[in-house]
C-alpha cells in the first residue's frame, strides 16, 4: 500500500484530476451565480443547469 502511494505517476494523475475537479466545480458555481444576476434568472438557472447536467448523461451512454 505504501508503494502505491508514494507512485509518483499516480501522484501526479491524482493531483491533476483533483484541480480539474475543484476548477470544474468553481467553474459551475461562479456560472450559476451569474446566471442568477440577470432578469428572468429562474430561466437562465434551469438552462446552465440542464447544460451542467446533459454531458454527465450522454458520457454515461457513450461510455465517457
Amino acid at each position: 500500500m505504501l508503494k502505491i502511494i508514494k507512485n509518483k505517476t499516480l501522484q501526479t494523475i491524482v493531483s491533476a484530476n483533483l484541480f480539474a475537479t475543484l476548477g470544474v466545480s468553481i467553474f459551475n458555481i461562479i456560472l450559476l451565480t451569474y446566471a442568477k444576476s440577470f432578469f428572468n434568472s429562474h430561466l437562465f438557472v434551469s438552462i446552465v443547469s440542464i447544460a451542467l447536467v446533459i454531458p454527465s448523461i450522454f458520457g454515461g451512454m457513450t461510455g465517457k
